[in-house]
């Protein structure tokens, strides 16, 4: 249970879809834009505190946002995820959270269960990440005494500096459908075959 373990979720919404050719988060997928399917996912989760950074076409993408989650808005998205988590952990140092997860707006493959799963193993220690072979990646959940490094982060490599770094504690966890990226129009439509 989210609020017995105090933690926020970021979800990162920024980009342009450069590779998408075009809006990604609002592709729409069974009736709805592929950012509002993950936010309502995580809504039952996280209430209200559920976290969406936004920067290319904001103003497009907050109507369907609507009141599911707090905007945050990075108007250097152009330089990439690693902004966008700096900005957004920036924001969510002011409340006392215990922990964030960071999860990307197209990671819609997963479901609830999953989140759930990594919010189980998270004991504000140690870092819980997604495993992916022998990598780490997001969603994972970063205890708040990374929050620091978190807003240090820059450029496009987001948190995986953190994740592949030797030097923390990182608690891999499998989970279901986070292998599914969606880059590009392709993959959507796999995506859509497939579920």
């Amino acid at each position: 249970n989210q609020s017995m373990k105090n933690i926020a979720c970021l979800v990162l919404a920024a980009g342009q879809g450069k590779r998408f050719g075009g809006l990604k988060q609002l592709a729409y997928i069974n009736n709805n834009p592929m950012i509002k399917k993950i936010l309502l996912e995580l809504k039952d989760i996280f209430k209200n505190h559920l976290f969406i950074v936004l920067g290319a076409s904001q103003s497009r993408i907050s109507p369907i946002i609507d009141d599911l989650a707090i905007p945050v808005i990075n108007d250097l998205w152009i330089n990439g995820m690693g902004s966008s988590i700096s900005v957004g952990v920036k924001e969510i140092k002011k409340k006392s959270y215990d922990g964030v997860l960071i999860v990307l707006g197209d990671q819609v493959g997963i479901k609830k269960n999953q989140f759930k799963k990594l919010i189980y193993h998270f004991n504000g220690n140690q870092i819980v990440a997604s495993k992916y072979f022998n990598n780490y990646g997001v969603p994972a959940i970063f205890p708040s005494l990374y929050f620091n490094e978190l807003e240090c982060l820059s450029g496009e490599r987001g948190a995986r500096s953190l994740l592949n770094s030797k030097n923390y504690k990182i608690l891999g966890i499998e989970i279901e459908g986070n292998a599914i990226d969606i880059d590009t129009p392709d993959d959507l439509k796999k995506f859509m075959e497939s579920n």
